[in-house]
């Protein structure tokens, strides 16, 4: 996101987009059909990541339209997955959250577990700082939505995109996913 718009107006926008090992830029909110013809796979988990892990909320106004209430990082997610073709409500519908970690400066990441609309099944997602999200990972989303494993090399590649990405003044966060098992012991 652009960090800019925060001191003038208290409004950020999403400028950049790194998946499936391409950097995309944003251009203006009709020109970015490139962005929605991901792979079915890929724009599902980019919208369940924006729009089941956020403090934000989406209501509509008096005059019809919807905003979204949270703040300025939160915002221009919620507002760039609704770019997407997302519907925030829809996500809050069909999709059960069990167990919300918030935001704090000092873990500099929120997570949430959901209990996915197939049955049976959770996902938790995190999103928070890019350094702390990516040292977490062991995979990395490939073009048909697949993990695939994360070498050393896309490791660094990563590092150096998010790095670039902080030389051009945009706020950095990483989204990830991890799929849970229910027989698993772990929290």
């Amino acid at each position: 996101t652009d960090k800019t718009g925060t001191l003038t107006t208290n409004h950020m926008v999403v400028n950049k987009i790194w998946v499936c090992n391409e950097t995309k830029t944003i251009t203006s909110n009709e020109n970015n059909d490139e962005l929605k013809s991901a792979s079915e796979g890929v724009h599902n988990l980019l919208l369940q990541s924006i729009f089941l892990n956020t403090s934000a909320e989406v209501v509509k106004g008096e005059d019809g339209n919807n905003s979204v209430i949270g703040t300025p990082t939160e915002t221009a997610v919620i507002e760039f997955g609704m770019l997407l073709g997302g519907d925030f409500k829809s996500y809050s519908e069909d999709y059960k959250i069990l167990t919300v970690e918030p935001f704090n400066s000092v873990r500099k990441k929120m997570s949430v577990l959901a209990a996915l609309p197939d049955g049976g099944k959770k996902r938790a997602f995190c999103k928070g700082a890019s350094e702390i999200i990516l040292e977490m990972c062991d995979n990395v989303v490939g073009t048909d939505g697949e993990a695939v494993p994360l070498s050393d090399e896309q490791r660094t590649n990563i590092s150096d995109i998010i790095n670039g990405f902080a030389c051009e003044a945009l706020r950095t966060l990483c989204l990830a996913f991890k799929n849970i098992d229910d027989s698993s012991s772990e929290s």
